[in-house]
């Protein structure tokens, strides 16, 4: 039975090495029980293994695998040790180890899954690994695959990457990127992803080898040498540097805070109305929201700051519902934290607030958010929304991001 979810994450990553016709290939397990693979002999004391690897014929030189490869067990020398099949109730159906295919000496990971009913949710065969990163900053994803023939649709089979808060993958999670196997070509694919960076305060990864029971069409694919390697290491989390102004307790980091007179100092979205300046909304932003059929979502507006040694903040704004909406609507008030200065790198979006369907002015508020480790700025950002079919605007006032008291 294939486990159901309603996104899938995808993602791979190899760095390879040159060869000539035979390379070396060493296999080793220290005292500790560690095991790497690289290109020159074990350090004194270590079982070794010796591999020659064939850059030619039906083999695949991505056999050789990059010392910075941080995947254990990649190429399924060890059947499934270190992967984990998450659906307990699957029994493993779909997800074999292979000593060897045809045409193919290495071990393999088969991921087979049984044509699920034809109903709306999306069945995943999965197998992963959480890895920490330790001081990589950017990482390749990469995988060599398999069809056992030829399929008709596309992204049936992925590797996805999501970056975590905490070391166990359990906490903090947020998709990353992914690699696929293209869907009418039988041979061995070279899948690589370079450039990827996690997000400010991430220090683990979760790797995920996932089969589409419906677009798979049945067919098996082959795995072999999965790989996260660090393409550029940094410093420590906890030693970034950090950026802009350490401020006082209860000071505004914001610029214009209150929207007076103008709009200066805000990055805007195309739903701004303008300053208003009517009697009962004087010095506030209005934003008007609108839509001919469905439902919508925009960011309205932002601000980028970079908020020195502080770590921990409060931070809000008010908002009011116009009285002449045709439609329903809402917003949401969200931080968006950043590993390098001016909101630059891969942002981590945690703590939001929404304000609620009523009259009048109301206060949102969010107190005691803790910047993530690693980060150095953040966006405060305003989402505004339409429920559908009309026009709903808001005014926006007084907003603010500080250190906390």
């Amino acid at each position: 039975m294939c486990k159901k979810t309603h996104l899938l994450y995808l993602i791979a990553c190899a760095i390879l090495l040159t060869s000539p016709a035979y390379a070396e290939l060493y296999r080793c397990t220290n005292a500790a029980g560690k095991l790497s693979f690289q290109d020159y002999p074990c350090q004194s004391g270590a079982k070794q293994q010796t591999f020659e690897v064939p850059n030619s014929g039906n083999s695949i030189s991505s056999n050789i695998v990059s010392v910075n490869n941080l995947v254990k067990n990649h190429g399924f020398e060890e059947g499934l040790k270190h992967w984990l099949i998450q659906d307990i109730k699957a029994n493993k159906e779909g997800i074999n180890h292979r000593a060897n295919i045809e045409n193919y000496s290495s071990a393999v990971l088969e991921l087979a899954a049984v044509r699920p009913p034809d109903n709306k949710f999306i069945y995943t065969t999965k197998i992963e690994q959480c890895i920490p990163l330790g001081r990589g900053a950017v990482f390749t994803l990469g995988a060599s695959a398999r069809l056992k023939k030829a399929i008709s649709q596309a992204y049936a089979n992925r590797v996805n990457i999501i970056w975590y808060e905490t070391i166990d993958c359990s906490a903090g999670g947020q998709f990353g990127d992914y690699i696929d196997v293209k869907k009418q070509t039988t041979g061995w694919q070279q899948l690589e992803k370079r450039n990827l960076k996690p997000f400010a305060g991430a220090i683990a990864a979760k790797i995920e080898i996932t089969q589409n029971g419906r677009k798979s069409d049945g067919v098996p694919v082959f795995w072999d040498n999965i790989s996260l390697a660090i393409q550029q290491r940094g410093p420590a989390l906890e030693r970034r540097i950090a950026a802009g102004k350490t401020l006082a307790s209860g000071k505004n980091y914001l610029k214009n805070s209150s929207f007076a007179n103008n709009l200066s100092a805000w990055d805007l979205g195309n739903w701004i109305n303008g300053w208003a300046n009517d009697y009962q909304h004087r010095g506030s932003l209005k934003v008007s929201s609108s839509s001919t059929s469905s439902s919508i979502g925009k960011s309205a507006f932002s601000q980028c700051v970079n908020f020195g040694a502080n770590r921990r903040f409060d931070m809000g704004i008010r908002f009011k519902q116009d009285n002449s909406n045709t439609q329903s609507g809402g917003g949401r008030l969200r931080a968006t934290w950043y590993p390098v200065a001016n909101c630059t790198g891969n942002g981590k979006t945690k703590y939001d607030v929404d304000p609620k369907p009523v009259a009048g002015w109301q206060n949102l508020t969010v107190k005691g958010m803790v910047a993530p480790v690693g980060s150095v700025s953040v966006k405060f950002t305003v989402i505004q929304s339409i429920s559908g079919a009309g026009r709903f605007s808001a005014y926006w006032d007084d907003a603010y991001f500080r250190r906390s008291y």
